[in-house]
């Protein structure tokens, strides 16, 4: 896939499964009131420069509340990356079915060539992702990147501030893939 050095227009960049192709249906995943954080690997071909996420939601009530994240790679795996991104508590609006609320970063995020981690928390487990998971079993266990189709861990305080760096993680079985995209407002090299 070619992509230009600079651009005029900002776009948005999927996670890795949307990239990949992967023949998965959506589906709804829940909000949690023990503030599970829902990880989910994209790939940047290019050193970039991020102004927005955007995250398709449904069942947003009154008063709800999310977090996003950016967590750094660590060898396949968010465990013990570093986070880059804490978006702090948002209000997301309440949406139709997949129509993303879309949150400006404070400061553009720029990021090098890699894959990094994009996740979400939700105070309220009404408030639903639309998601991408997985309604087949696997061919085989892919035995040494088996975090790449979906990971969480559960903060001990609930919802709240993401750990840093990022604690031990659960792999998802079958794929919670969160579909978080990205704005590029930049291709930096």
């Amino acid at each position: 896939m070619f992509l230009p050095k600079r651009i005029s227009n900002p776009f948005w960049w999927p996670p890795i499964a949307v990239l990949a192709g992967c023949p998965t249906p959506q589906s709804l995943f829940a909000g949690s009131t023990d503030g599970r954080v829902q990880l989910t690997p994209a790939w940047l071909p290019r050193p970039m420069t991020l102004s927005h996420l955007a995250i398709p939601l449904q069942g947003v009530g009154a008063g709800d509340l999310i977090r996003l994240c950016v967590y750094s790679d660590n060898g396949f795996t968010p465990q013990g990356g570093k986070l880059l991104l804490d978006s702090g508590s948002i209000t997301p609006a309440a949406s139709a079915a997949n129509v993303p609320n879309i949150f400006q970063l404070p400061t553009p995020l720029r990021l090098g060539k890699g894959i990094y981690w994009l996740g979400w928390m939700s105070h309220n487990p009404s408030t639903n992702l639309i998601s991408q998971t997985a309604s087949f079993q696997p061919l085989f266990n892919d035995t040494g990147n088996e975090m790449m189709t979906g990971c969480h861990y559960i903060p001990s305080g609930g919802f709240g501030p993401f750990i840093d760096p990022c604690p031990t993680v659960t792999r998802d079985v079958f794929g919670t893939v969160s579909v978080i995209m990205m704005r590029i407002k930049s291709i930096d090299g």
